[in-house]
């Protein structure tokens, strides 16, 4: 499912299963999104991420892979500018993708 990211490249391919949330928090390319975030699928170029703390607990972001190398981010660095506001909630992103 093509995902509305800055530069329409974004592919959402898979949601990861509960039983792996907590084992690929912060690990490979989810190392790039800020620990505020529980990137939550698979596929091309990002992932789609909940939003865990602060005034949009559970608003839904994309989390843009692709625009890491223009940032010059390490592997191991996070960033709030690869994060792209999807929707307010759970059900509304349901509903619009």
């Amino acid at each position: 499912m093509p995902m509305p990211t800055p530069d329409g490249n974004g592919v959402l391919l898979t949601f990861t299963r509960p039983q792996e949330l907590a084992g690929r928090y912060r690990t490979r390319f989810n190392e790039w999104v800020p620990p505020e975030y529980l990137a939550i699928s698979g596929g091309a170029g990002g992932a789609v991420c909940i939003r865990l703390v602060g005034p949009d607990t559970g608003a839904i972001y994309w989390a843009d892979y692709d625009i890491t190398l223009e940032l010059g981010l390490d592997e191991d660095e996070y960033s709030e500018d690869i994060m792209t506001h999807l929707t307010d909630d759970w059900n509304t992103f349901l509903d619009t993708y």
